[in-house]
């Protein structure tokens, strides 16, 4: 299939989008019906083809349209931390057509007018990326210490058209990641964003709950203003379940508001929202969740060895939050990047420390030790005991909607 062909068809299928979103209001958008909504089954791609991998820092091509890369920061932030990080863009941008949006919560004028009621900033921050969303057919957001360790990928590998929000699991937990995401401008993907973003007003009152990446995995559930109030809205199950499987939603929600009281109870409700998942990381027009290591970002510190490890798979690491680069430092950088240097057609201005780069197999071998000592994590055994929590055996699966837990209606 020729590069002509592939850009038509979906390029296509985004100036029908774009005109059919063209009115729709930002700030409190409505949940569309199927008919109308652009990521109906009707019209999602019915075949994936893989975008091919950046060799020789050539240009990326814009098949899926115009790019933003979005980064929301408090002020004051970006003096103190992420210049490693920041860098580390500005070099890469150099070679490409992407568009850095940095949006300062506290002083930009979009945010400050549509966003001022948001108290944290993790949530604050996104409905600061739904004022710029439709600046772009597909926006990769992420937190300031997120930064490119291998500029030789292009962001539209990691896009899949038929879904319009994209995400990644962590390595070290079966958590979904909320430090970097890719959304499509679709209606689907702002009621999303907006949902996400208003749990601010409704959390639980829990000792812990990892602010917006708890809420990614609980955060809706069914939609009445008792359930809202009384532990909020539910995300990724509920997109992936409202429908065929209210119960698993419940479920882990229960397990979610009673047990979570540290981290490692917390990962009990991530691993009861794993399992209600499955095996499966696609649902065709709603989402895909990269498995850990093969997304488009991994925290660094998973193969720090004497520098940390990268291999050409890898594109780009999450925990980056100093203003430079030391001998000592885990950096796989000796130094900063020259962003004077950097461009299309070479990796002049990028300078990694001697053996930071290695094989794919050499990696693979990192990783798999990782994942081992992570599964076996040396803490307390009743700390683990914690977070190893099997719903059927902790919360009971038929008071909420026994005798009508399945509606054939909705399947």
């Amino acid at each position: 299939m020729s590069w002509h062909f592939f850009d038509s068809h979906f390029q296509n299928q985004q100036k029908q989008e774009t005109q059919n979103d063209a009115n729709l209001d930002l700030k409190c958008p409505s949940r569309p019906s199927p008919e109308s909504d652009p990521q109906s089954p009707s019209r999602i791609p019915p075949q994936f083809i893989p975008y091919p991998r950046r060799q020789n820092m050539s240009h990326c091509v814009p098949t899926f349209g115009k790019i933003n890369i979005f980064i929301a920061y408090k002020a004051g932030a970006l003096k103190d931390h992420y210049h490693v990080a920041l860098s580390s863009w500005r070099c890469y941008l150099k070679s490409t057509n992407y568009t850095l949006v940095l949006v300062d919560v506290d002083n930009d004028p979009r945010v400050t007018s549509k966003c001022s009621q948001y108290k944290e900033f993790m949530f604050l921050r996104h409905c600061a990326l739904l004022q710029y969303m439709s600046e772009a057919d597909w926006t990769i957001a992420m937190d300031a210490d997120t930064g490119v360790i291998n500029p030789e990928h292009c962001i539209e590998e990691y896009i899949d058209p038929r879904v319009p929000l994209i995400f990644h699991q962590r390595f070290h937990n079966y958590e979904i990641a909320a430090d970097t995401f890719i959304v499509k401008n679709s209606t689907f993907a702002r009621n999303f964003i907006k949902e996400w973003a208003d749990w601010d007003f409704r959390r639980p009152k829990l000792q812990f709950d990892n602010r917006d990446n708890g809420a990614l995995h609980i955060a809706n559930g069914k939609r009445t203003e008792k359930a809202a109030s009384k532990h909020g809205w539910m995300q990724l199950l509920e997109t992936i379940f409202n429908e065929t499987a209210p119960n698993a939603v419940e479920m882990c929600r229960e397990i979610w508001v009673t047990h979570t009281i540290d981290i490692w109870s917390y990962f009990a409700m991530v691993q009861c929202a794993k399992m209600m998942m499955g095996a499966n990381r696609f649902w065709p027009g709603k989402l895909l969740i990269y498995p850990k290591g093969e997304g488009m970002t991994r925290d660094d510190w998973i193969t720090n060895d004497h520098g940390t490890k990268f291999s050409d798979r890898d594109f780009l690491f999450h925990a980056w939050k100093h203003q430079s680069v030391t001998p000592t430092s885990a950096y796989s950088f000796e130094k900063i990047p020259d962003v004077d240097k950097c461009g299309v057609g070479t990796l002049e201005g990028w300078y990694w420390r001697n053996g930071t780069r290695v094989s794919e197999k050499e990696l693979l071998d990192l990783l798999l030790k990782s994942e081992t000592y992570h599964m076996k994590w040396p803490v307390e055994p009743r700390q683990h005991q914690k977070a190893r929590v099997i719903p059927w055996f902790e919360v009971s699966e038929l008071k909420r909607c026994h005798p009508n837990c399945m509606d054939r209606t909705k399947l």
